[in-house]
This record gives structure tokens, sequence and C-alpha cells, in this order.
């Protein structure tokens, strides 16, 4: 089973975010780095950083990664204990402070693409991505990498994201494993699509064809059915065909 990881950003030209009204000192934000803070995190108060109306996103920490109610309900069971929570208020309610615990070693350096540093081995930028299929990496849907501070997550993570309609969410796709057997798995699922016609129903006999044709162009014409799809459906009712589609 393939793994695809996305890189996640976030719209702030679209939504307002929020801003403390502390700012956060350097050391602060340098403490974001894959170690607990719940023990030493007071609760820190944040207001909105534009004042020009636009509509709060859900997802509106810029320093860190702030979650609204909304996102963290739809959210919290896949990051599990990938992340900790801090208390974050916004207009006396409660918003959700992310702090990353998976940190993973787990960036492929002999594939990926990346520049370093003028004498030195520490990686500047990271053009192109690619991550050992390790274990930790199947197990955090949102994670990130020892070598840069972007947020990674997986394709489940993506999921529940779109289908809970959440918004200022950007995703962009990094790395994908096992791209030959997936181009091959979708080349065959495509060629299974073009392939099938009426060749099919010669197999049936001559009664059958012609009420499966009367059928097929009676659906079509009300219900604007294609005739490929209405065909298969029709063939695995009749034959017991088990057809991908």
């Amino acid at each position: 089973m393939y793994m695809k990881i996305w890189k996640m950003r976030f719209d702030f030209d679209k939504y307002n975010f929020l801003t403390p009204v502390k700012r956060f000192t350097v050391d602060e934000l340098w403490a974001f780095n894959g170690h607990s803070l719940v023990d030493t995190w007071k609760p820190r108060e944040f207001v909105l950083a534009k004042k020009n109306g636009q509509e709060l996103c859900d997802a509106p920490g810029f320093e860190f990664l702030i979650l609204s109610p909304k996102a963290y309900a739809a959210l919290e069971f896949i990051m599990g204990k990938s992340i900790e929570v801090l208390d974050v208020l916004y207009g006396g309610e409660r918003y959700y402070g992310i702090n990353i615990l998976a940190v993973l070693d787990t960036l492929d350096y002999e594939k990926s693409e990346f520049e370093t540093f003028d004498n030195s081995e520490k990686i500047m930028v990271i053009h192109k991505y690619c991550f050992r299929r390790t274990k930790e990496l199947e197990q955090n849907h949102i994670f990130q990498i020892k070598e840069e501070g972007y947020y990674f997550v997986s394709n489940e993570f993506k999921m529940v994201v779109e289908q809970n309609h959440l918004k200022g969410f950007r995703f962009q796709l990094v790395w994908q494993s096992d791209v030959e057997e997936m181009n091959i798995k979708e080349e065959h699922k495509e060629n299974s699509k073009d392939a099938f016609s009426y060749e099919y129903i010669a197999d049936i006999d001559a009664e059958m064809e012609g009420e499966l044709e009367k059928t097929i162009k009676h659906a079509e014409k009300i219900f604007h059915i294609k005739k490929i799809l209405m065909g298969k459906l029709l063939l695995s009712k009749y034959m017991k065909l088990s057809m991908e589609y």
C-alpha cells in the first residue's frame, strides 16, 4: 500500500489569523523542537492579526500551529500521540495550540535533493523530498523533520480536513511511496474503463442482449447515465461479475 506525504501550509491571505498579545521571545519559539512544553506552558491570550473583517480560519496560528475547536475535534484522534495541546485563549474561548512531538529522522538523503550552507553539511533548503518508509513515518499522521520546521501530514490527515470542510489549510504533495506500483494500478484501472464495451454483451444470449440494450438506452435517456457505467452495473447484476469502477 502506497503512502502520500503532504506539506501543510495555511492561507493567511484569504483568512484572518491570530497573534499573541504578548510576543514570543526567540528562545520561546525555538523551544518548539519536539520536546514537551506542557509542564511549563502558561495559557496565552491571542487577538486577531488583521482588522479587515476577514473570516478567521480553522488553523489560525502564525508563530506555531493553532487549531479552532472545530478543527481540533475533527483531528484529535488522527493526531494522537504525535502532538500535545497547549491552551490558547481567543475572545474568551479556548483554542488549541499544537506542539508537534513527532520530529522524525526519516529523510532519505540519497534520493532527496537539497542545498547545504557554505562550508557546512547542514541543509539550507530541500528541493525534492524522499522519505524512508519507517515505522515511525507510518505511525505519525502529522510530524516535522529534524532538517526544517515545516509541518508534514499523511493523506489520511488531509482527507479529514477536507471531509470536515476546515478552512485555511493548504496542502502540497511532496512525496509518495511505490510510485511505480501506483502508476501500474492506475493505468490498469483506466485501461479497464476504456476497454469495456458491448463486446462483453456478445457472451450473453441474444434475448438477454436485447433486454440489456433496451434498458441501457432507457436509463441513458432518462438519467443521462453513460453507457459504459450502466453497462457495467447491468452486467454485474445479471452475470454476477465483480468489476471495479
